[in-house]
């Protein structure tokens, strides 16, 4: 059986949070939106105007900075005592995965209004969960995905442009990680064989942010929204969102896992980690150096990180290397969606040649 998820609707370009207002009456009356404390004061003037603009009342409430069982709570008790029928999420990944665990929680509508393209969990229905610490603890699932994706290129722009570069790493990974699960007959997220569509998209994915990645840092730095810019956002959030899910993970997200457990690597992005386990995955696949040197090039003209310790691990400990490589290696992991035989000592030396090309 073949199956794909997306949101109902995806709204994307210059302006589009002006639509909020009309959105929100198609599915409720009192929202209850999540930012946390930077996002809130950059656009929760603009939504109150927008609203009053409306006349809709809202619930406003700023999310701690952890997507963990503790905050899910907190933020769910709020919204059943402001009697909120739609909770819409604003900011980056963890603000998002918090947002959906409401909808989860009290079963309401959900908007998700992402602020950065540093990742592809926008459109999906993955809820990753991290301990009050911020290690993965595990993931949770939502029935469908969400309602509406709104997506404003102008707030997009203002964020720091790290956030765009990790969302292309995050996004690289996709055509890979699904052309992987494909061969080796594995399940995406809907515990489904990937089908034709998702595959093109992880694979349009690669293709746009090949073509316009470089042309779109370049318009960021200068305070730009170009077309490159409106589809390299594209892909990091839609392209990317529904290909990973529909179209399965493998190496590169199971090394992010790992990765995670590592102090060292906490201050690392998500679509950061994820970009080196990428060229790790490209080792265990054994792809030719020709290849291997161009991607590395690609990476830094972009500014993703291509050494252990570009993501935090300034000196190479073969214990947590262990550890990282034991984890992606758990039962159930991500990384047996790979095409060809996997085991902890040539996941651990995948790391290590990764991390020498990366040199």
């Amino acid at each position: 059986m073949n199956i794909i998820g997306t949101p109902q609707r995806y709204i994307q370009g210059i302006g589009a949070l002006e639509q909020i207002g009309t959105i929100i009456k198609d599915l409720g009356k009192a929202p209850f939106f999540v930012a946390d404390a930077t996002v809130m004061k950059i656009v929760r003037p603009r939504l109150e105007k927008i609203l009053k603009d409306q006349g809709l009342d809202a619930f406003f409430e700023e999310f701690q900075g952890q997507c963990c069982r503790s905050e899910i709570g907190r933020l769910a008790r709020k919204c059943q005592d402001a009697n909120c029928d739609i909770a819409i999420g604003l900011g980056g990944g963890k603000t998002i995965d918090t947002t959906k665990a409401l909808k989860l929680e009290l079963g309401i509508p959900l908007i998700i209004v992402p602020t950065i393209a540093s990742n592809d969990s926008p459109t999906s229905r993955i809820i990753v969960v991290y301990s009050d610490e911020g290690v993965f603890s595990e993931g949770l699932f939502l029935p469908f995905n969400p309602e509406v994706v709104l997506v404003d290129t102008a707030i997009i722009a203002q964020a720091p442009l790290r956030f765009l570069v990790a969302g292309i790493g995050d996004a690289l990974a996709t055509k890979f990680e699904a052309e992987q699960c494909y061969q080796s007959g594995g399940l995406n997220f809907f515990k489904a064989r990937p089908c034709q569509a998702a595959l093109t998209m992880a694979d349009t994915c690669y293709q746009i942010i090949r073509r316009n990645g470089v042309l779109a840092k370049k318009a960021i730095e200068a305070g730009l929204v170009t077309e490159a810019v409106e589809q390299v956002v594209e892909a990091n959030i839609l392209l990317s969102g529904i290909g990973f899910e529909s179209g399965g993970l493998a190496a590169a997200h199971a090394l992010n896992q790992g990765f995670t457990l590592i102090e060292e690597t906490h201050h690392t992005l998500h679509g950061e980690n994820v970009a080196f386990g990428l060229l790790a995955q490209f080792v265990l696949e054994n792809r030719d150096r020709d290849f291997m040197d161009e991607m590395i090039m690609f990476y830094k003209e972009i500014g993703l990180p291509c050494t252990l310790a570009a993501i935090g691990l300034k000196e190479v400990d073969e214990g947590k290397l262990n550890t990282i490589a034991k984890h992606a290696c758990r039962k159930g992991s991500y990384i047996f969606n790979m095409n060809v035989p996997i085991d902890e000592r040539k996941v651990l030396d995948a790391i290590l040649m990764a991390d020498i090309l990366g040199h």
